[in-house]
């Protein structure tokens, strides 16, 4: 049983179009790539910080490797889309297998009931103490970007 999954924070519905890793460098607005930077450089690796991304207009959350979510901003609620491409689509098999603790940015197309639209997703791993994944800091960057595609 895939533990990762959650029927309370999935939409059936979402038909993905097209998923592009991208270098959030390309995307990113500089007060974006500055709370990467503090983030990435916080002195506890292991604690996920999740503040520290709680930037204007955007939103967010963590998620666990046992895929426990928490530290929504600004609400659960706002953050169905985001979390249900997370568990559905970007990591599907949960996040255990994650190569390494390098942050990641996507940009995912997709159509959900009479919508279409585009995410562009920021994911943050971080490690327990022993060095094992422990979770995912989330964010929705849809409107610090200063590209579009």
């Amino acid at each position: 049983m895939n533990t990762f999954k959650d029927e309370e924070h999935s939409i059936p519905e979402i038909v993905i179009q097209i998923v592009h890793e991208e270098d959030p460098q390309e995307w990113c607005d500089q007060e974006t790539l500055d709370a990467l930077k503090t983030w990435s450089e916080r002195p506890t690796s292991s604690d996920p910080q999740a503040s520290i991304l709680h930037l204007t207009k955007t939103l967010g959350f963590t998620i666990s490797y046992e895929g426990e979510s928490a530290n929504y901003w600004p609400d659960e609620k706002s953050n169905l889309i985001l979390e249900s491409l997370v568990r559905d689509i970007l990591y599907s098999d949960g996040i255990c297998s994650i190569p390494d603790f390098e942050i990641r940015f996507y940009r995912v197309s997709f159509r959900v009931t009479g919508m279409a639209d585009t995410e562009y997703v920021l994911v943050c791993p971080y490690p327990t103490q022993a060095g094992n994944v422990a979770g995912l800091v989330v964010v929705c960057l849809n409107n610090r970007l200063t590209r579009k595609a």
